[in-house]
């Protein structure tokens, strides 16, 4: 079976979506122990990667380019054949049900991740692409190596940022299901 890519998003910012991602996957490792959770933090916020991680071990993964913004940053402005499984970091977090830690790995994202997303729109724009071919290549991208994961990872769930923007975007359409935090 495929694993299922799920998207939590939302226009306005302090509704839950991290809340939200993070308890999801804590609540599906703990329901099946076997189960393999991946959260894919989108939010420059970085608050997922901070709840899972924790401060120190997020600060040595940027220090170690083992983020979103990293990977993008290679493949999509310096053209480097960079990989994206190597970047994620497996069973983060102390979280433990029964006795056992949580099967729950991590590819985090930093406060440079909004710098990155704007350099790669400046970029593409000079190579005279429009939002919607922008969008394209993000997406391109997305099958290429995010798709794949979900032959790796019975859950991948992503925490997207406030707003729109061509990455949040194109985290969306690859979802199978998903879930849209509203106000009550």
């Amino acid at each position: 079976m495929a694993g299922k890519l799920i998207a939590i998003a939302n226009m306005k910012g302090g509704v839950g979506k991290t809340t939200t991602v993070v308890s999801l996957a804590e609540a599906l490792a703990a329901d099946d122990p076997s189960a393999s959770i991946l959260v894919v933090d989108l939010d420059p916020q970085a608050s997922a990667s901070v709840c899972l991680a924790g401060e120190n071990l997020l600060a040595e993964m940027i220090t170690d380019d083992r983020t979103v913004e990293a990977f993008l940053e290679d493949r999509l402005l310096n053209h480097e054949t960079t990989k994206l499984a190597p970047k994620i970091r497996n069973a983060v977090g102390g979280t433990t049900h029964a006795g056992n830690q949580l099967k729950i790995s991590l590819l985090p994202c930093g406060p440079h991740l909004r710098v990155v997303e704007r350099e790669i729109i400046y970029h593409l724009t000079d190579q005279h692409f429009n939002m919607k071919a922008i969008e394209g290549q993000t997406w391109k991208l997305f099958e290429q190596e995010f798709l794949p994961l979900g032959k790796t990872y019975d859950y991948v769930i992503f925490d997207c940022p406030p707003g729109i923007s061509p990455l949040s975007e194109t985290a969306r359409p690859g979802e199978r299901s998903h879930h849209r935090s509203h106000d009550p």
